[in-house]
């Protein structure tokens, strides 16, 4: 007698296919208000590299219905690396590095509240130098983006097999080119937020992440609290391709339920998206082919340099374009172009944005 299957060789509807295409699908800014919910807004940078010299938020602590203020003094003073080094940097700090930079936050009774209490944050900045391109920050003597870093240039990568020099030599024809590509910000139909609520010495969050682990993970880390006192919840995505994974925005409600112990809504702008969240990095590659008459490709030489969204705060993850992606093809079987001869270097570089 023929087996029968529920599931297997039957055409089944996705799970959530009603409720997307009907809008009724709840992403974490839909989700309903919890009991006394403050809500956050962040106070940004407007400077590409400076210092915080003074920052008073007296009087934003002041404003009626504000039930939190934090800035980098509320922060533990650790470097925490983001999945994929898409990050890496405390969550406020002293120091800004691009236009959009976190230099406070606030949790009050509405977004409008705490968009007053921001207006009410003095700050006095330090401007420092700074490098807008590839080309500046690799310069020698070029002003340094990260603290406790000797370079710029940062997690390089390198491939190759065969003899470029020889290749080089066998060549008849050779032809260098520089090509640069603008940078790519993802557009979901959710927005990045997300709830945090402290009950005594337990944690809860609710953020859209494709990666739940290793949000869990960056919370525990930042808030230095047990791994069972923390549990995070991921409600759908509109969409990720990369942008809902871990990100040190995460921490900011946790930091502020922390201090208000209220539960703490934030939801970024479409904006403070594009200007903070990870977004695809912009390569300069440089490429030198050499050729053969008959239209051999002897050899590949290919330098990329790839610039770290908002100085390594976010960015690149370096296993996506390695060796074990590009250089399989060429030594397990013959390529199109039946090239053998293959180096390949990969360089990530920090800079500023204004």
């Amino acid at each position: 007698m023929a087996e029968k299957y529920t599931v297997v060789g039957k055409s089944l509807p996705h799970i959530d296919a009603k409720e997307k295409v009907t809008g009724r699908l709840k992403f974490t800014g839909d989700l309903p208000a919890l009991p006394g919910m403050l809500y956050a807004r962040v106070l940004r940078s407007p400077h590409a590299h400076a210092r915080i010299k003074e920052i008073d938020t007296t009087k934003a602590e002041a404003l009626p219905g504000v039930g939190a203020v934090i800035t980098y003094k509320d922060c533990p003073e650790k470097e925490l690396i983001g999945s994929g080094f898409n990050w890496t940097s405390r969550v406020l700090e002293e120091k800004v590095r691009f236009v959009g930079d976190e230099v406070a936050a606030v949790a009050a009774v509405d977004e409008d509240t705490a968009e007053k209490a921001l207006d009410l944050i003095e700050v006095e900045y330090e401007e420092l130098p700074a490098v807008f391109t590839v080309e500046e920050a690799i310069k020698q003597g070029a002003p340094q983006i990260l603290p406790h870093s000797e370079s710029n240039a940062q997690a390089t990568d390198l491939s190759e097999w065969g003899n470029v020099d020889k290749g080089f030599k066998e060549a008849d024809f050779i032809v260098e080119h520089r090509t640069k590509m603008g940078g790519q910000a993802h557009a979901p139909l959710d927005r990045n937020a997300c709830i945090a609520s402290l009950e005594g010495d337990r944690l809860t969050v609710w953020t859209s992440t494709h990666s739940l682990d290793v949000t869990h993970m960056l919370i525990v880390n930042g808030m230095e609290m047990p791994y069972h006192k923390v549990r995070v919840f991921s409600p759908p995505t509109g969409g990720s391709f990369g942008l809902h994974w871990d990100n040190k925005y995460m921490l900011i409600p946790c930091y502020l339920s922390r201090k208000a112990r209220k539960p703490v809504k934030l939801e970024l702008s479409r904006e403070e998206i594009m200007t903070t969240v990870k977004r695809r990095e912009m390569p300069v590659t440089h490429v030198k082919l050499g050729v053969k008459k008959d239209g051999t490709l002897i050899f590949s030489n290919n330098c990329k340099k790839f610039k770290l969204d908002q100085t390594a705060l976010k960015g690149l993850s370096i296993e996506n374009i390695t060796e074990s992606t590009i250089s399989e093809d060429f030594k397990r079987k013959k390529t199109v172009h039946n090239c053998w001869i293959i180096k390949k270097q990969y360089w990530t570089i920090k800079y500023n944005e204004r």
